[in-house]
């Protein structure tokens, strides 16, 4: 029986191993080089491409070739990257400026991470298109959304200003 809820037992370490592995085994599709919507697969449900569940799959493959140094995360980040190109009709730009943004902060780490310029290219290139939703509704900010520029969306904004 566990003595209370002693945290610092708990090896974090190997808890992202698995999670990554989880992440990986059940999610990839080989085929389009993207982290299927759900598991098991189920076609109604991931032929919709959610772009920024992607973003969040870099952050996390970024996050484990800091940990490990392991080369088989930075293979994944490039096989991501040309998934997304691919199923983007081989842009980044999108009409959503806050998924634009958590892309850009993921690519910005995988450029930090391994050197590679075609991920800081494309943040510059996200970059270009999220300051196109720039409006003074409300105070200004950059919109949610290229079609519903009345409505801003700022934590990404944030956040990416500050890399």
């Amino acid at each position: 029986m566990q003595k209370g809820n002693q945290l610092s037992d708990i090896n974090w370490h190997n808890r992202a191993d698995m999670a990554q592995k989880a992440l990986n085994d059940f999610y990839w599709n080989e085929k389009t080089r993207l982290f299927e919507n759900s598991y098991p697969y189920h076609q109604e449900k991931c032929d919709r491409f959610h772009y920024w569940w992607q973003a969040h799959a870099v952050d996390v493959l970024v996050d484990g070739l800091d940990r490990t140094g392991d080369p088989v995360y930075k293979d994944r980040i490039a096989e991501l990257y040309e998934g997304i190109l691919e199923r983007n009709q081989g842009v980044f730009p999108n009409d959503f400026y806050d998924d634009m943004e958590w892309m850009a902060l993921a690519f910005l780490r995988a450029f930090g991470a391994t050197g590679e310029l075609k991920y800081k290219s494309a943040a510059l290139e996200l970059w270009e298109d999220i300051k196109t939703g720039w409006n003074d509704i409300m105070g200004g900010g950059i919109a949610w959304r290229k079609p519903q520029l009345d409505y801003n969306m700022h934590r990404p904004t944030v956040r990416l200003l500050n890399n």
